[in-house]
């Protein structure tokens, strides 16, 4: 379905995502924010990114001539219980694996070379505030949210009582939502304090990993936050208006 058929809906930059990957790998390249972003439409989102909505458009439809192919995950097929346990035992799993690591390198590179690369020290703030607060926000995930989530679908199978305390899935769902755009607001500092993770000219082996770690897993915080924004949490709140 091209673009111009879409346009009539005022379909979102994230669910255009959640549909088709090759839409999401276009927004990746064009550098479009469809994780925390995701509720923009494209002319919203290319206007906040600085492109031709024209160009973005275009882009659109050139991508639906690449073969889908079958290594795709189909997230959105998935029940809602098993994608919040895919997301904490690959992306939830990711952090924590990651956290030792970017803990080390940023210490190091910024304790050697803050001198030359004066941006050093505030990137390593940066990194540690954002590792800090995906920390908490994954506790609360993991011990509130896919809980509740997860007894929502049993409900609708017949197969649970109460929810949780909370009135509605939306009250946790806006608090994650929040996490999220304080995520975002980070990550655009260290992609701006990097130029985009641009590696310096002479830069040593610990300053080279540093950066390719950081893009990595910022890569991987993306998925991670479109999986959640764009599928996860919209499946959960028509559960619960299925009620």
């Amino acid at each position: 379905m091209s673009y111009s058929s879409l346009e009539k809906k005022q379909e979102t930059v994230g669910e255009m995502a959640r549909r088709d990957y090759r839409k999401a790998e276009v927004f990746k390249k064009l550098g479009i924010d469809f994780c925390c972003g995701g509720k923009k439409t494209v002319e919203e989102a290319a206007e906040a990114a600085g492109l031709d909505v024209n160009l973005v458009k275009e882009a659109l439809d050139k991508s639906e001539t690449v073969n889908v192919g079958t290594a795709q995950h189909d997230f959105d097929g998935w029940p809602s219980s098993f994608l919040a346990d895919y997301i904490v035992n690959v992306h939830h799993k990711y952090v924590r694996e990651s956290t030792q690591l970017l803990d080390e390198l940023s210490n190091r590179v910024a304790y050697k070379h803050g001198e030359r690369f004066t941006y050093l020290p505030l990137l390593r703030h940066y990194v540690m505030e954002l590792l800090e607060e995906l920390h908490t926000h994954m506790k609360k995930e993991e011990m509130i949210l896919f809980p509740f989530i997860k007894q929502l679908e049993q409900k609708n199978a017949g197969t649970a009582g109460s929810c949780g305390s909370f009135s509605t899935v939306q009250q946790p769902i806006s608090v994650m939502e929040d996490d999220h755009n304080a995520a975002g607001e980070l990550v655009k500092k260290i992609k701006d304090l990097t130029s985009n993770f641009t590696i310096p000219a002479n830069a040593c082996n610990s300053h080279n990993l540093y950066f390719k770690k950081l893009e990595e897993f910022v890569g991987d915080l993306y998925q991670h936050i479109h999986l959640e924004n764009n599928i996860l949490f919209p499946k959960a709140v028509q559960m619960e208006k299925a009620q």
